[in-house]
């Protein structure tokens, strides 16, 4: 269930609720973003990499910063499980826009996939 009868009842919660959301997933995507623009195949070999790779990393914290927050309205779980919930859910994330955005531009590289 998306909405906690307590947190949906007034309209601008549940705006707020819809704009972390937004905000969560916006920042995934700019953090895969950076990552797609590495200008290698092995990220750690390339020190013209590690700019991006920061930059992703600090998108993917924020992105967490907003997860933890989503996640502070269920109180049956503590502080840490929170936080590393927050952080799997971002890399898990992460981790499947990647492949996706991937694969799509690989698919869309073959010839004839163009026309």
């Amino acid at each position: 269930m998306f909405f906690n009868p307590e947190d949906s009842s007034a309209p601008g919660l549940r705006k707020r609720l819809w704009l972390n959301y937004a905000a969560a997933l916006i920042l995934v995507t700019a953090s895969t973003a950076s990552l797609l623009f590495c200008p290698c195949d092995l990220p750690g070999r390339n020190p013209r990499a590690w700019p991006l790779i920061t930059l992703s990393v600090i998108f993917g914290l924020a992105a967490g910063a907003f997860a933890y927050r989503l996640l502070q309205r269920y109180t049956g779980i503590t502080v840490l499980l929170r936080a590393l919930y927050a952080v799997a859910i971002v890399a898990i994330s992460v981790y499947v826009e990647f492949d996706l955005a991937t694969d799509l531009i690989a698919w869309l590289a073959r010839p004839g996939n163009l026309r």
